[in-house]
């Protein structure tokens, strides 16, 4: 038996299983400290989730193949780990769309859920029948769908379809999202100024109804014991000030920054799965490796940036 050499793509390809396995176990432990968890979040810990269904038998399969320079897993073996790896993509790209739903109307129903988990079961079941099929390609070590089945075409075209949909969604919600906090941040601002003038106005007209009152209950009440006295204090400007002021968090900042990175990491891996699969320069293999890793990471700070 024949042992192949790793090379160095292939070393650092394989060096992000540890990485991300640690880095979702301490998102997922972080996420579910926290006493309330957004929508947004808890679709997110949905996908690691599904990251982790789907990398480790992969890499252990991967990791085996480029070693002996064969497939040695049988027939059941590489059509359960091709449907592990549609049905993470397929489920990543509707559960991107109802998370662009949540960042609209930011409402949680699992059904909703457990509908996206069904309607991948379905789409990828077709994978394990004669109709279509997801392949490892021993020759450059990658996976795709298998050109001899006569659903190709047909999963190809669905594809670009689901992604094409997945990331129009999620970039008109949030980009719906920062405008719509932006207006609310000026209508506000402009809210606390007229009330500030207003509360002038209104607390200089109550001192003075205090301050006749104190002098005419001080008359009243002069026969009567110091002790029994309760005067009445005026309300001072700060604290009437205090309660109107903002302080306005950079929401829409925070938001831009998650969707800008979440874009860059889908559109580089797009590229790289739909373009690249079967070049084998040194700058195709740069630009795979590192979208393998970006992957991963791409819905981090959804998780670090909007932790509520």
């Amino acid at each position: 038996m024949t042992v192949n050499s790793f090379t160095v793509f292939d070393w650092v390809s394989f060096a992000r299983v540890p990485f991300v396995i640690l880095h979702h176990i301490v998102c997922i432990s972080y996420a579910l400290r926290k006493k309330r968890v957004s929508p947004i979040v808890r679709v997110v810990l949905i996908i690691f989730g599904l990251d982790l269904f789907d990398l480790i038998p992969e890499s252990v399969h991967d990791f085996l193949a480029i070693l002996l320079d064969k497939e040695i897993y049988p027939d059941f073996l590489l059509a359960y780990i091709g449907f592990t790896q549609c049905f993470r993509w397929y489920g990543i790209l509707s559960l991107v769309c109802y998370m662009a739903f949540l960042h609209l109307w930011s409402i949680y129903d699992i059904s909703r859920v457990t509908a996206i988990l069904v309607f991948c079961t379905a789409i990828c079941l077709p994978l394990l029948t004669p109709f279509s099929g997801f392949i490892y390609n021993t020759g450059g070590h990658f996976w795709s769908f298998d050109r001899e089945k006569p659903g190709y075409d047909l999963y190809v075209y669905w594809n670009w379809i689901a992604q094409g949909i997945c990331l129009l969604s999620i970039i008109s919600a949030d980009l719906y999202v920062i405008y719509f906090l932006q207006r609310y941040r000026k209508r506000r601002k402009a809210a606390v100024l007229l009330s500030f003038t207003t509360t002038q106005q209104n607390i200089g007209i109550l001192c003075r109804r205090v301050k006749r009152r104190f002098i005419v209950s001080e008359t009243r009440e002069s026969s009567l014991p110091s002790s029994k006295i309760t005067p009445v204090l005026p309300v001072t400007p700060a604290v009437v000030i205090r309660n109107c002021q903002i302080k306005p968090k950079k929401v829409e900042k925070s938001l831009a920054f998650c969707f800008i990175f979440f874009s860059l990491c889908f559109l580089l891996a797009t590229v790289s799965f739909n373009f690249l699969g079967g070049l084998n320069s040194s700058l195709v293999k740069v630009i795979q490796m590192v979208a393998k890793w970006l992957e991963y990471f791409k819905f981090t700070p959804y998780i670090w940036v909007l932790r509520t």
